[in-house]
């Protein structure tokens, strides 16, 4: 997957040792993580699929733990756009040009749209009533209760917001 002079370290300045891939593609699936094992043990020709998808939702994770609401919402905006282009077929990102055989084998790339995330909320992800923070609408990065909220699914109809929603354990 890559030696050590290959990623570089994101967090400076402190004792955490997270290091990361300098591909794209390799961010979702971190040597050693079950994702690897994963991906390292799925029939050979699921692979480069299998790590573009953990790749796509490393992408989105990160961007909804972005440090300030602005950057997140931005960069989602972002990757709309390119789940835009690839439904085009003309992906720019390296991580959805390799989504592209989603599209042609027919899957519905509509569903990568359908999640709304904290980074979607406009304004302050909190809905406490008496200490403002301490009480977020959705859950961001940690859940911190059981039955927190950790998305909410918006569609055009019934039928794919309950498609959606029963996939939520795959999320």
């Amino acid at each position: 997957m890559g030696s050590s002079r290959d990623r570089k370290t994101w967090c400076t300045g402190c004792t955490c040792a997270e290091t990361m891939s300098d591909d794209p593609l390799q961010r979702g699936t971190p040597p050693g993580s079950l994702r690897y094992f994963a991906v390292l043990y799925a029939p050979i020709a699921a692979r480069p699929l299998l790590s573009a998808l953990y790749a796509f939702e490393t992408e989105i994770r990160d961007t909804a733990r972005a440090a300030t609401h602005d950057v997140a919402h931005a960069r989602l905006q972002y990757w709309r756009g390119e789940v835009d282009r690839l439904a085009a077929g003309k992906p720019g990102h390296p991580v959805t040009q390799a989504l592209l055989p989603l599209r042609e084998c027919g899957a519905d790339l509509a569903l990568l749209h359908e999640v709304l995330v904290a980074a979607d909320i406009p304004g302050p992800n909190d809905c406490g009533p008496i200490v403002h923070g301490d009480d977020p609408i959705l859950a961001q990065g940690v859940v911190h209760y059981l039955g927190q909220p950790m998305f909410a699914v918006i569609a055009a109809d019934r039928r794919v917001a309950r498609r959606v929603a029963a996939r939520a354990k795959e999320f």
